[in-house]
């Protein structure tokens, strides 16, 4: 029987180096009496993954599918799996079905490191039909040490007891955990290398509109003189919106603007723009950002349908209004900018990100110059509210 008491989730490390000595300590800890037998029930926690040479399956980590199976060709894959029983070393431990995942971070990373303190297996020349599920229960023999069995790795796996289908609730359990925990040290990765651009759209998230054309994504370096005439017809008369839009387009795209997006609007976040259809776009890319991530980005055919549509989404999210003060208002838009546009922070998140210059969200930080944004609005608006350039504004465009 295990001489240890059990352990509780806050025990589990927090996904840092030290990681690695708690794991090796628990393992070390368990003493057995030498008349427990080394076969030992088990549960399958994660779907078999092939072990092999060949670089392209070590790269894409490449897991066994459906359409894959092939009862007459022999593999060798790893798992992980918790063993069962009375006297199961993994009654120290949490149970992976008992942990409720949520979206912060370290919540993540804490289950992935509970599943690296089990045991890892290795079905080694089985066919298809002879590899387990995540949820099957199995057999597997542990390695014989001085005074402990060996419980990080199983070399010697003895075959499928129990098929997943007989507790339906479990294996679900365990599906929703895994894929709710599947991008825990996502920073860490080396993710999306290779051409910024995928015209292919595999290596994008879903798009909020899938029927929408999809294209290449195609460089443009439109005037300050075409911005402000195409901003002019945008705002259809509203200076605060014109001198916004302006500004905001020079704090996101100063110089080129891909597929004429004014602003890097994207087309895959969780919710759509209000008051905006599919037909507003005139196409969709995948590019990846300057944050290293493979998104999907809105394109028009031409700067006026690009400038129609930003000013149609700003003017539904509710920009602060003038107040005659250069120095308020650019301090508002920069509020604005960070609630609304660049990152959603809650109040208490802007005012970390306003005092210390990062916000934090889900164990996540987000770095960005508050002061820096507010002083490039401030630059725009005094400009733009200019009593020549509002002379011009309230002009004839010439179109």
């Amino acid at each position: 029987m295990p001489s240890k008491k059990p352990l509780s989730y806050l025990d589990l490390d927090r996904a840092n180096p030290t990681s690695t000595l708690f794991e090796k300590l628990f393992r070390d800890s368990i003493d057995y009496k030498k008349e427990i037998d080394n076969v030992f029930d088990a549960l399958v926690l994660t779907e078999p993954t092939l072990a092999s040479r060949e670089a392209d399956a070590v790269v894409a980590n490449k897991i066994r599918t459906t359409e894959e199976k092939d009862a007459t060709r022999t593999t060798n894959y790893i798992f992980i799996a918790r063993i069962l029983g009375r006297d199961s070393p993994h009654n120290l431990l949490p149970d992976p079905i008992d942990f409720n995942i949520t979206d912060d971070e370290e919540c993540k990373k804490r289950y992935h490191n509970l599943l690296q303190l089990h045991t890892k297996v290795s079905a080694n020349g089985l066919s298809d039909s002879e590899l387990p599920s995540q949820g099957d229960t199995v057999k597997i023999r542990l390695s014989n040490g001085v005074y402990s069995f060996d419980t990080s790795f199983s070399r010697d796996f003895l075959g499928i007891t129990a098929r997943a289908a007989t507790s339906p609730q479990r294996t679900s359990k365990l599906q929703e955990n895994n894929g709710n925990a599947k991008d825990a040290f996502k920073k860490n990765k080396p993710i999306n290398v290779g051409a910024k651009d995928d015209p292919t759209f595999q290596k994008c998230r879903n798009s909020n509109y899938p029927t929408l054309n999809k294209r290449e994504t195609k460089f443009f370096k439109p005037s300050l003189q075409e911005k402000q005439v195409a901003a002019t017809i945008a705002s259809a008369g509203d200076s605060n919106l014109y001198s916004a839009m302006l500004a905001i387009i020079s704090k996101e795209q100063p110089n080129s603007m891909p597929n004429y997006n004014p602003s890097g609007i994207q087309l895959d976040n969780r919710g759509t723009f209000r008051g905006i259809k599919q037909n507003d776009f005139d196409y969709q890319t995948c590019f990846r950002d300057n944050g290293g991530d493979q998104r999907i980005f809105a394109g028009f055919n031409s700067l006026e349908n690009g400038m129609k549509v930003f000013a149609k989404i700003l003017k539904n999210k509710g920009l602060p209004a003038s107040t005659g003060d250069i120095s308020v208002d650019s301090s508002n838009l920069s509020d604005w900018y960070f609630q609304n546009w660049n990152l959603a922070l809650t109040d208490a998140e802007l005012k970390q990100l306003k005092d210390k210059g990062f916000a934090t969200r889900n164990g996540t930080q987000y770095k960005r110059d508050w002061e820096g944004t507010r002083k490039t609005f401030e630059k725009q608006l005094s400009y733009y509210n200019s009593s020549a350039v509002a002379e011009s504004f309230s002009g004839d465009t010439g179109l």
